[in-house]
């Protein structure tokens, strides 16, 4: 039946699909790895004459969050009506911690989110009273949940696979997801919580391919009070519930349904209210603040550039203009509103490939899974660099039952790899004429005028001068950068297609 192994199949996988030595070996070595790069993630730990401190930025949002919502003059409750306290300590890569005027603004996670970063926040005031960021406790406190999101990732894709494609390709599964860098940089290095909506997104698809609508329709609840990103995976439940009105071909036969598709209606249901559960606290006390902030302003409002260090179709325009502005048209059509029509053909094309082809439904569900959350990486405006670890799982899942598709997805693995250490080894990106140089110089010309002397004002260059001169400087700067993003946009891209070409086999030649 669809989306139903057999009960002795399903018994079959378990029974198969049992630890050997080797994952245990690699869940020790990726656990150890993990720790290693936590440790070198701070100033404390840095190796002599090598710059392996993570990214601060995010992580120490995530301090001011959570001392916010542990403070007696805020709590829990004002996180999305009022903007933290902007006076934090931070230990710097030279040693020093300094009293750093803060960068976090009102939070823009939702409410389950909020809550483990509460945990966080309790548990650093109990280990460090000061609550310095950037220190290897804070740290190490804060990457708690993600550790744990990617042990529960492992083993979900363990799951996936050997129900999928039996024991050895479970255990395949496992092995690459925990030791292929860009997770374990998001977690440790980084700092990020990507593997927080990753974790419970491959085990919605788990319970997809058993049938068990209702635990998925749970899960993807907890996923979207997580991380808004969830949001993506609503085309994975229309693509299994036009599976459930049609008949399918699998083997030869075909295959109906019973009354799967009121299943997954009442699934989804019942994800909007496991949502709405979860934020009740912030209903009863603050109204919509909480969908405002964690989904209205998320999804639509921050963040308005063409691409956010993400390698894809966008990078091009980037590297052509010099230009992040969504409102930009083209032939008199946004870029954003472009973004959105090339989204829509990325998911009309996944929806093709997959259900097009003749092996079993649950292999075409997460082969559709992988390469929509690639197009909504590669065609899309407003593309995070992390954004490109949602694919990964399913993607390493389908790879384990063909292996024809480890070529393309071992380069997009790459890629993803440089996306998340841009920050380091790109000094002077593309987009930082538009993100920044252009409203520093506007800004500093102002004040120069403001601050001239009399009859001093002729001297200063007109504001066009002067952004026309910071551009000279910012392009011969950005020169010897070009060629490496150039490089690794086009490879990205690829990639990306190469997935998709290989993809188009994959659906009708993956064991079913």
């Amino acid at each position: 039946m669809l989306f139903k192994p057999t009960t002795a199949r399903i018994l079959s996988a378990l029974a198969t699909n049992a630890l050997t030595p080797s994952v245990y070996v690699a869940l020790g070595a990726g656990t150890a790895l993990r720790l290693v790069v936590l440790a070198l993630s701070s100033p404390e730990y840095n190796l002599p004459l090598w710059k392996t401190y993570g990214w601060p930025g995010d992580h120490c949002c995530y301090v001011q969050w959570a001392r916010q919502t542990t403070s007696p003059d805020q709590g829990l409750l004002s996180i999305y009506t009022h903007a933290p306290e902007q006076d934090l300590k931070v230990l710097l890569s030279f040693g020093e911690i300094t009293e750093k005027h803060g960068n976090g603004g009102i939070a823009n996670y939702p409410p389950l989110a909020i809550y483990l970063l509460h945990v966080d926040g309790l548990l650093l005031r109990v280990i460090d009273p000061e609550q310095v960021a950037n220190t290897f406790v804070a740290r190490a406190v804060f990457a708690l949940f993600p550790l744990m999101g990617d042990l529960i990732l492992a083993w979900g894709v363990w799951r996936l696979a050997g129900l999928l494609f039996g024991g050895s390709a479970g255990r395949v599964a496992l092995t690459v997801v925990y030791l292929i860098p860009p997770l374990w940089l998001d977690s440790c290095w980084w700092g990020q919580t990507d593997s927080w909506e990753l974790a419970p997104a491959v085990w919605i698809v788990v319970s997809m391919v058993r049938r068990r609508w209702l635990p998925a329709g749970v899960l993807w609840g907890v996923a979207l009070a997580l991380k808004p990103q969830a949001i993506l995976l609503a085309p994975v439940w229309l693509f299994a519930w036009a599976a459930s009105l049609t008949p399918v071909w699998r083997h030869g036969c075909t295959h109906r349904t019973r009354h799967d598709w009121a299943r997954i209606i009442l699934a989804v249901l019942l994800a909007l209210v496991v949502v709405n559960a979860i934020a009740l606290p912030f209903w009863v006390t603050t109204g919509d603040a909480w969908l405002q902030q964690s989904y209205l302003r998320n999804l639509t409002q921050e963040a308005p550039h063409t691409t956010l260090k993400a390698f894809n179709i966008w990078y091009i325009d980037l590297l052509i203009t010099y230009d992040t502005d969504v409102d930009r048209t083209i032939v008199g059509v946004t870029k954003d509103v472009w973004g959105k029509i090339l989204a829509v053909v990325g998911l009309l094309v996944s929806c093709a490939i997959a259900w097009r082809g003749r092996s079993a439904v649950q292999h075409r569900l997460v082969l559709f899974a992988g390469l929509w959350l690639l197009a909504v990486v590669m065609l899309p405006t407003r593309v995070h660099e992390r954004y490109i670890l949602m694919c990964l799982p399913f993607l390493v899942t389908a790879a384990t039952g063909a292996r024809r598709l480890w070529p393309a997805l071992t380069g997009t693995i790459i890629i993803a790899c440089f996306q998340m250490t841009a920050f380091h080894w790109l000094p002077i990106s593309a987009d930082g004429w538009s993100t920044e140089l252009k409203d520093d110089t506007i800004q500093y010309h102002r004040n120069a005028i403001a601050q001239a002397p009399p009859g001093y004002i002729d001297l200063i260059p007109t504001i066009e001068q002067a952004i026309e001169m910071r551009f000279a400087f910012f392009l011969d700067a950005h020169r010897s950068y070009a060629p490496y993003e150039w490089t690794l946009t086009i490879a990205a891209l690829l990639f990306a297609v190469a997935t998709f070409v290989v993809g188009t086999r994959l659906s009708c030649d993956m064991p079913g």
